[in-house]
């Protein structure tokens, strides 16, 4: 799998998925809202990412560096579908 890492140019998107579902927590016990404030998270960083508000392990800021600017040509509803695609 290390040898298979080396060659991707981001960590898959699945565990990116896992990580902010789980590092995102909220005071109340409802999977919507929990969905809703981390789908705003991801809206969020895809427009302005930055390693203040990363939610990644250093390692992967050393092995794949900061994820390019990507929804600054987006119309809200698209941000809305890749940021609700993402959580999924």
């Amino acid at each position: 799998m290390k040898e298979k890492r080396s060659i991707l140019k981001a960590p898959p998107i699945n565990l990116v998925s896992q990580r902010l579902r789980k590092m995102i927590s909220i005071k109340v016990d409802d999977e919507d809202v929990h969905k809703a404030v981390v789908v705003a998270y991801i809206k969020e960083y895809i427009q302005h990412p930055s390693m203040d508000i990363g939610l990644c392990r250093v390692s992967c800021y050393i092995q794949y560096g900061q994820m390019p600017k990507i929804g600054s040509n987006m119309t809200q509803s698209e941000l809305s579908k890749v940021s609700a695609w993402v959580y999924e």
